[in-house]
């Protein structure tokens, strides 16, 4: 017989996985064409940042930034140029310095589509400056630039940085932000800001209640269409003792558009929908079918309910399809918080080799839901 703790954490977990909306995301390209580096700005340094990294002899520092937006469903809102994203950091001295990248071309016909968007890994250290060091609280501003007339309209955006460590930590979060980045709609379209004081500090996050999941994920598949055919992947959450699998809805999206894009899915918590969702809990094959029964519909309460933002135990990816597999490039799962702040819980990344993902096999991420 299971625990009582274990009965709880199970119905909590399902009101997390009752509704899965899902929205546009991204691409991954490999090669970044980088446009300055170290060009000094008059832009004063301006951080309320409360450093929750582990103290240790040896700087910890920023060598990786990955920078994810999602273009809305507005008309019009894709676009068929490349924009910039820009990093600022701080050196010595009270002024900020500023390095910009032109974000590539996705590999499809077109480069930013509605209802689509982008993940774009960022090398931060240049060989010309391997000395270079950049900390959390070192960095003083992130933002999109236009670089044509032609705007892209940016609805959802997180930027993930990857440590010397080997930690990832969440920089930004914007969520239904819908701004225009353009170079003929007035000063405010010129960039977005991407809102550094959205995220919350690891020592906060951790007993804080889990109100929403955003998942993003790069992954190709078998299918000769990209991203347009897959259907039947899972995300398995788990506290050590207890499952829930979450179906992930299939791609949506032009059928004509087979550049390799990624994804991103909202995982709700606020009560059941009538979709069916599948529960998987203690068995010895978390794949077999026979396990998987249907949620009934039925309101709950999420002020009642508290899933901790420590206590998540594991994070995979499955799927029980019997002819499809998926090549996962990345992954991150971000977690929005009762205070409204967002936390990364979980990444994966191997743009290199990928990793399969089929019904004998699961990806399980890297867990960063501990200080």
């Amino acid at each position: 017989m299971r625990s009582n703790a274990a009965v709880s954490f199970l119905l909590l977990l399902v009101t997390l996985s009752s509704t899965v909306r899902y929205l546009p995301v991204a691409q991954q390209e490999p090669e970044i064409n980088e446009l300055g580096s170290g060009t000094e700005t008059q832009d004063l340094i301006d951080i309320d940042c409360l450093n929750d990294l582990q103290l240790r002899t040896q700087p910890i520092c920023i060598e990786k930034v990955y920078a994810a937006a999602m273009t809305s469903p507005k008309m019009w809102a894709g676009s068929h140029d490349q924009h910039l994203f820009a990093f600022s950091y701080k050196t010595n001295g009270p002024y900020l310095n500023t390095t910009e990248w032109l974000l590539p071309q996705s590999k499809g016909p077109y480069n930013l589509i509605a209802q689509k968007g982008d993940i774009w890994e960022l090398n931060v250290t240049r060989e010309e400056n391997e000395t270079l060091c950049i900390d959390r609280c070192d960095v003083g501003n992130m933002s999109y630039r236009e670089n044509s007339n032609d705007g892209w309209h940016i609805d959802t955006a997180f930027t993930v940085a990857a440590f010397s460590d080997a930690r990832y930590r969440l920089l930004s979060a914007d969520v239904n932000v819908r701004q225009w980045v353009d170079g003929n709609r007035g000063e405010r379209s010129k960039q977005l800001d991407l809102n550094r004081k959205a995220v919350e500090t690891c020592e906060s996050a951790a007993s804080q209640c889990v109100d929403k999941l955003y998942v993003l994920s790069v992954i190709s598949g078998k299918q000769p269409d990209g991203l347009n055919r897959v259907k039947g992947l899972k995300l398995r959450v788990s506290n050590g003792t207890s499952n829930i699998t979450v179906r992930l809805p299939k791609r949506r999206g032009d059928i004509n558009d087979k550049g390799i894009r990624a994804e991103m899915w909202e995982v709700e918590s606020e009560s059941l929908s009538s979709e069916s969702q599948c529960r998987e809990v203690e068995s010895e094959s978390l794949s077999s079918e026979s396990q998987c029964r249907e949620v009934e519909s039925e309101s709950l309460s999420s002020e009642s309910q508290c899933i901790e933002f420590n206590g998540v135990k594991e994070i995979a990816f499955t799927t029980t399809a019997k002819y499809r597999y998926y090549r996962v490039q990345s992954a991150f799962v971000v977690a929005r918080l009762n205070s409204g702040k967002f936390s990364l819980l979980a990444a994966f990344v191997d743009p290199i080799s990928c990793t399969e993902v089929d019904r004998f096999n699961e990806l399980q991420f890297g867990l960063y839901n501990n200080c």
